[in-house]
């Protein structure tokens, strides 16, 4: 199609143009709270998501308390390690309470429904030996 000097013969490919862009937009909008999509939040896929285990997620899969250590399994997509939580012991009484708190979000894509286990010496922690301890996080449902 050729340019007329009113520049009308460019009118009808860029209306269909714009239709087209209109419709695309249309077709991606959200609903409010809706989250897109990928192929990874299909209901049966056996992915966790980044926003799962993000960085304000402390919560645990179980802990154990030894004599000489806290022994925590944590949700991760593949990337937790001790690095990724910062410990908060708190005096209570003649024990400690003990909060691990998730510091960097879990951005890898690992299957690991059993999560990770990690290991906090009461030493690290600066709890002397054989005090009463309590891990604090909630439990993973």
């Amino acid at each position: 199609m050729s340019k007329t000097e009113s520049g009308s013969g460019w009118m009808i490919p860029l209306t269909i143009l714009g239709a087209a862009v209109a419709l695309v937009a249309a077709a991606i909008v959200l609903q409010p709270n809706q989250k897109p999509q990928s192929r990874s939040d299909a209901p049966d896929a056996p992915v966790q998501t980044a926003q799962s285990i993000s960085e304000t997620d402390s919560r645990i899969i179980g802990a154990s308390i030894t004599e000489r250590t806290i022994d925590l399994i944590v949700p991760s997509n593949g990337c937790t390690d001790k690095e990724s939580f910062s410990p908060l012991v708190l005096p209570e009484g003649d024990g400690y309470s003990v909060i691990f708190r998730r510091k960097r979000p879990d951005l890898c894509r690992a299957y690991l429904p059993d999560g990770t286990d990690l290991t906090y010496s009461l030493e690290e922690l600066g709890i002397a030996q054989g005090a009463e301890v309590q891990v604090m996080n909630p439990r993973r449902n």
